[in-house]
């Protein structure tokens, strides 16, 4: 039960139109849960629900999502009727791809960090940036975790879907919990100084709103050449855990035109995963 005062609204720039305005908490339980319980007549596609700090933040899995209040960006955007579930799927993935590119243009605008440090995605949900000194070989930054629930009428157009995003902003190694210290990172981190939440929020959603363009015109070329480019998994040895509990071991071949992660088995197999966990990885190398 969210306990937290109602959200209040406010604009965003005028470059963002595509976006339906901004609903900003100091706190609340979960910015996804907020944005698909806020009542459907006050809503628009791609309204944002921005909370300051979340009590209850949900990643993948059922995970928690750990924020630091005032440091971390949590924010959802919410789409009242999704009728194709292909592209909602190209959308989440494109959302970490805008993340990425935020973090490079900030870096670079900051004049901080190490410019040559490549920043990815690991499919299905984590922006990270890559470093082989981390256990894992890469450091997390942001998370996408999108949800999907049926509304009242129901119909082909009768669901309601949440793309949540949370990105580590001005944390610092000691910000985080301690089995999360050396896998994860920050914004501050990547470039060498702090930065305002809102100018984040409004980068990240300038590039969510061109991809967003490209796909509702049913041209996702450009957002599969840019996921290609970076996938960190491509070529990699991974153990992928299925939603059936099963695991899967093979090579990460990329996606697929349906953005679905292709496995390679050591038998030959081929498999085009759909959902999944990648529970291990061993990057591949020449």
């Amino acid at each position: 039960m969210n306990e937290s005062p109602p959200p209040s609204e406010f604009a965003l720039r005028q470059d963002l139109a595509w976006s339906a305005g901004v609903w900003f908490a100091e706190r609340t339980d979960s910015t996804n849960a907020e944005a698909l319980r806020h009542p459907a007549q006050e809503l628009q596609p791609g309204t944002v629900f921005w909370g300051l700090h979340q009590s209850a933040g949900r990643g993948r899995l059922g995970r928690r999502w750990e924020d630091v209040p005032g440091k971390a960006l949590t924010f959802s955007l919410v789409f009242p009727q999704v009728a194709d579930v292909e592209r909602l799927h190209w959308l989440h993935l494109a959302a970490g791809c805008a993340v990425a590119e935020a973090a490079e243009s900030l870096r670079a605008a900051a004049g901080g960090g190490d410019a040559a440090t490549r920043l990815g995605l690991k499919w299905p949900n984590d922006v990270v940036e890559v470093d082989e000194a981390a256990p894992a070989g890469y450091r997390k930054f942001a998370g996408i975790l999108t949800e999907v629930q049926s509304e009242p009428g129901g119909g082909a157009e009768g669901q309601r879907a949440a793309v949540g995003i949370g990105i580590n902003v001005n944390q610092r190694e000691a910000d985080f919990p301690a089995e999360l210290r050396g896998n994860a990172t920050s914004l501050a981190s990547l470039t060498g100084r702090e930065f305002e939440l809102r100018d984040v929020l409004e980068e990240v959603l300038a590039g969510i709103g061109r991809r967003q363009r490209m796909i509702e015109a049913g041209d996702v070329d450009e957002v599969r050449a840019e996921l290609a480019r970076r996938d960190v998994l491509r070529g990699a040895t991974v153990e992928v855990q299925l939603p059936t509990g099963a695991k899967l071991t093979g090579r990460a071949a990329g996606l697929d035109a349906r953005a679905r992660l292709q496995v390679h088995t050591a038998t030959k197999e081929h498999y085009h995963l759909e959902s999944g966990e990648v529970v291990h990885l061993r990057p591949h190398r020449d």
